[in-house]
C-alpha cells in the first residue's frame, strides 16, 4: 500500500468526523454527504491501486453497506459514553478508517484483472 493511500485514508477519516459534527451541531441531515465521502475516498482508494473498474464498483457497493451497519454499531455502542454529537463525529472516523483500510484489502480476495 502506497504512502498516498495513508493520506488519502487519514485525511477522508478527518473530513467525515467534521462534517458529521458540523452537520449535527447545524441540524441538518447528513444522509447524503455521509454517504458521498465514502464513495469518493473508495474510488481515490482504488484508482490509486489501480484496481479495476469493476473492483472498484463493487468496492464502493459493499464499502456502503459495510460502512452503514458498522457506523450504525460503533454509534450504538459510543452513545454510552459520550454526548451524541461527539458519538456521530468519533463513530464517522472510526468507520471511514475500518472501510478506508478493508478496501485495500479487496485485492486479496478478488482476482484484479
Amino acid at each position: 500500500m502506497r504512502k498516498k493511500t495513508h493520506i488519502v485514508i487519514a485525511l477522508s477519516a478527518i473530513v467525515h468526523a467534521v462534517t458529521a459534527l458540523v452537520c449535527r451541531m447545524a441540524g441538518i441531515g447528513d444522509e447524503l454527504v455521509l454517504t458521498v465521502l465514502p464513495m469518493l475516498m473508495i474510488a481515490l482508494v482504488c484508482y490509486g491501486n489501480s484496481l479495476s473498474i469493476e473492483l472498484s464498483a463493487v468496492s464502493i457497493v459493499l464499502g456502503n453497506l459495510f460502512g452503514y451497519a458498522l457506523g450504525r454499531g460503533i454509534a450504538h455502542v459510543i452513545d454510552n459514553f459520550v454526548p451524541i454529537d461527539a458519538s456521530a463525529a468519533l463513530s464517522s472516523l472510526l468507520t471511514t478508517l475500518a472501510v478506508g483500510y478493508l478496501t485495500c484489502l479487496m485485492p486479496v480476495f478478488f482476482k484484479n484483472e
